[in-house]
């Protein structure tokens, strides 16, 4: 059996995140970064495939490599941020819900708590996969498909 623990996966009308975050003019961001890690919906296809024909059972972190800053991938959508502390920004997040633009503040604070880097190094080793995409190429890709302006 194959247990997957997966990062954000964007591409393809896959991303919630960018789904969240494009709906917002400016996105409320934490007072500090937040890190985050994508996974290209063509990587993540192609180690469901992998796992489907291979032997190799376990369980593995599945991210691209590197890493971006929420407020970067706010820039990628054309979007501004605005950095509060957590008291307001959980009013931004529950005043962004009523506008109608996101299903609800949770949507949006999910990517505010915590900075969840997975460590991918099981994958490629073990499972033998490595991602062809990084973290800035699958935002790039999502963003181009998107139709977003370039940063």
């Amino acid at each position: 059996m194959h247990l997957f623990r997966a990062a954000e996966v964007v591409g393809a009308g896959q991303s919630t995140l960018l789904d969240a975050l494009g709906r917002l003019v400016v996105v409320p961001s934490p007072a500090n970064h937040r890190h985050l890690q994508l996974l290209d919906s063509r990587d993540a296809l192609e180690i469901l495939d992998r796992a489907i024909e291979g032997d190799n059972p376990g369980i593995y972190n599945v991210s691209a490599d590197g890493i971006v800053k929420l407020d970067e991938v706010c820039r990628a959508l054309g979007r501004s941020t605005v950095r509060l502390p957590r008291a307001l920004l959980l009013l931004a997040a529950y005043g962004a819900r009523w506008t109608g633009r996101i299903a609800s503040a949770r949507e949006l604070l999910r990517f505010t708590e915590g900075s969840p880097v997975l460590d991918n190094a099981r994958l490629k080793t073990h499972f033998g996969f490595r991602p062809r995409f990084t973290t800035r190429q699958a935002l790039a890709a999502a963003r181009d498909e998107a139709g977003s302006p370039p940063v």
